[in-house]
């Protein structure tokens, strides 16, 4: 492992903070925006009894991620001054206003809308279904209709999303960061840090920035050692 400013790290690749591995998402003015590689542990969205269920403000599944997940990662080592503070869009399936917007939260599930920009990127969950903060449907002015409001999208397993999981039910613990672009995170060493000086392969120079002089040289010095066999004293007599 080594340590690399997360604002360093390319959008689909994974780190290490607080004792849990995240991937990187997105790099924005404000901090970089990750989530969590795998659920951690499973809870329902809402236990309550009270409606409407699908209300994240007042859910379970929030005072989860925040009362129980962030404090396990300041346990381990993360630090509230490392992270940015976020708004949550709350609207359900059809972007009606919903429940508004739910301002200035350190960790949240992703959106439905914010998990199909980056389902590409975003690992497969191995052993879970996982919550999105987004509602299925909520209660509106002009009908008596409230069933919708029990509801919230999940994303399964295999990546596809769906809505039709009950709030009552139990899924995956996802929450989403926004991480400050100077913080130094754990990171797997890639080919290019484990190879020895002078064997990158895929290292590349502007040759437009090299005069010829120096060109010739270098080809001179690489044409002598591959092809000199006649021993040490007498490439070093060529050259």
């Amino acid at each position: 492992m080594v340590k690399k400013k997360i604002g360093s790290i390319s959008p689909g690749k994974s780190f290490a903070y607080g004792g849990q591995r995240f991937v990187v998402l997105e790099h924005m003015d404000d901090g970089v925006f990750c989530l969590l590689e795998q659920s951690s542990r499973s809870v329902p969205f809402n236990s309550g009894s009270d409606g409407p269920l699908n209300n994240y403000q007042k859910s379970t599944l929030r005072e989860e991620i925040e009362n129980v997940w962030l404090l396990y990662l300041i346990e381990h080592g993360a630090r509230l001054e490392d992270m940015v503070k976020f708004d949550v869009e709350l609207c359900p399936t059809d972007r009606s206003e919903g429940y508004g917007i739910l301002e200035g939260v350190y960790a949240a599930p992703l959106t439905l809308w914010q998990y199909g920009k980056y389902k590409d990127i975003i690992p497969l969950n191995e052993d879970d279904w996982w919550w999105l903060v987004t509602p299925w449907a909520c209660p509106w002015l002009r009908s008596p209709d409230t069933d919708g409001s029990g509801y919230a999208w999940v994303v399964y397993s295999s990546g596809n999303s769906s809505h039709t999981n009950h709030c009552s039910n139990t899924d995956g613990i996802r929450p989403a960061l926004k991480l400050t672009s100077e913080l130094l995170v754990s990171v797997e060493e890639d080919e290019e840090e484990e190879q020895a000086d002078g064997e990158c392969d895929n290292y590349t120079v502007d040759l437009s920035r090299v005069d010829t002089a120096s060109l010739l040289k270098e080809i001179e010095r690489r044409v002598i050692a591959t092809t000199c066999d006649n021993g040490r004293e007498e490439c070093e007599a060529r050259e």
